[in-house]
C-alpha cells in the first residue's frame, strides 16, 4: 500500500511535521466541527440579519448531508485505513471522500465573501480554503482527491445557494407560512429516505426542527419578515 501516489504525498508533507504545525493544524480542524459552524451562523446574524443566519442554518445542514450521503455512495477509505504507518494528530471515523472539512471551508467562504462583497475577501477566501485542504493531507485524513472531490462540492453548493436559493425563498413567500412549513417537513422526509444512517437520520431531524423554529419564530413575530 505505501506505493499508492496518494499515500506517498501524504507521507512527504508528514516529513515536516512539528509540534507547532501539530497543534496549528489540529486547531484548524475546529474549524470544521458544529461548535464552530453554530459562532458562525451567530456571526452572520448578527453582522447581516436574521435571514441570511437562517439561509447559513439550512445550508449548513443540507452541505452535511449532501457530504454524508456522497460519503456512503463512493465508501472510499481514508489514508490510514490503507495503511497504519500514516501519522495521526487525532482519531476520526468515516469514509473519506469527499473532505467535508474542504467542501465546508470552500462554501462558507464563498457565501461570506458574497455578502460581504469586498474585493479583498476573494482571495482571503482561497487562501484559507487551501490552508483547510492543506491540513486535510497533513493531519492523514484525506487522499488529494477527496480535498478536491470536496472542493467540487463546495463550489457546486455555493452556485445552488447564490442561484437558488433566492427562488425557493420567493417561492416559500408566495406559499405562506404553513406551506412553506409542510415544503420544509418534505424535504426532511426525503433526506431521511435517502440516506436513513444514523447522521443522515440526524441531519433530516434537524432540518425538521429547524424549519419548525423559523416558522414559528415569524409567527410570534419573533422576526420582521418571511424570509
Amino acid at each position: 500500500m505505501s506505493g499508492l501516489p496518494g499515500l506517498e504525498l501524504i507521507y512527504a508533507i508528514q516529513e515536516g511535521r512539528t509540534v507547532f504545525w501539530d497543534r496549528f493544524f489540529a486547531f484548524l480542524n475546529f474549524l470544521d466541527t458544529d461548535y464552530f459552524y453554530l459562532i458562525l451562523i451567530l456571526f452572520l446574524w448578527l453582522l447581516f440579519n436574521w435571514k441570511v443566519g437562517f439561509r447559513m442554518l439550512f445550508l449548513l445542514l443540507f452541505s452535511a448531508f449532501i457530504n454524508n450521503l456522497a460519503k456512503e455512495f463512493f465508501q472510499l477509505p481514508r489514508p490510514f485505513f490503507l495503511d497504519r504507518s500514516v501519522e495521526l494528530v487525532f482519531g476520526v471515523e468515516g469514509f473519506g471522500f469527499p473532505s467535508g472539512g474542504a467542501q465546508s471551508a470552500l462554501l462558507f467562504g464563498l457565501v461570506l465573501a458574497y455578502h460581504l462583497k469586498r474585493p479583498w475577501a476573494w482571495p482571503l477566501v482561497f487562501f484559507y480554503a487551501g490552508l483547510i485542504g492543506f491540513s486535510r493531507l497533513y493531519l492523514g485524513l484525506h487522499f488529494l482527491e477527496d480535498v478536491l472531490g470536496g472542493y467540487a462540492l463546495g463550489l457546486a453548493l455555493f452556485l445552488f445557494y447564490r442561484f437558488y436559493f433566492p427562488k425557493i425563498e420567493s417561492f416559500l413567500k408566495k406559499s405562506g407560512l404553513f406551506k412553506g412549513l409542510i415544503f420544509a417537513q418534505m424535504v426532511a422526509g426525503l433526506m431521511y429516505l435517502f440516506d436513513h444512517t444514523s447522521i443522515g437520520s440526524k441531519l433530516a431531524l434537524n432540518f425538521s426542527l429547524a424549519s419548525i423554529g423559523l416558522v414559528l419564530g415569524i409567527y410570534f413575530k419573533f422576526f420582521v419578515t418571511y424570509v
